[in-house]
């Protein structure tokens, strides 16, 4: 978010990874769920090993990418329209 000036127009998701090992956790999914509040974006756990919601966040960032795109696309149409 520092690279992008405060920019929040862009797809972000906050991942925590190694849902599976528990004995591993550093992050709880509480403090997952709250950063991702504060910073306003989606939050998802998974797995790398198992798989787990790997596809579903990569699929969320497609999407929010492509909403995002169709916003813009719109916003152009308009302000042709605003021209003529």
């Amino acid at each position: 978010m520092e690279v992008k000036g405060g920019d929040k127009d862009f797809p972000i998701c906050v991942v925590g990874n190694m849902i599976d090992e528990t004995d591993w956790r550093q992050v709880s999914f509480e403090e997952g769920r709250e950063l991702a509040e504060r910073i306003e974006c989606a939050f998802e756990e998974c797995s790398a090993k198992d798989g787990t919601n790997v596809e579903k966040i990569a699929c969320d960032i497609v999407r929010v990418m492509r909403r995002k795109r169709a916003k813009e696309k719109l916003r152009q149409e308009d302000k042709a329209d605003e021209r003529r």
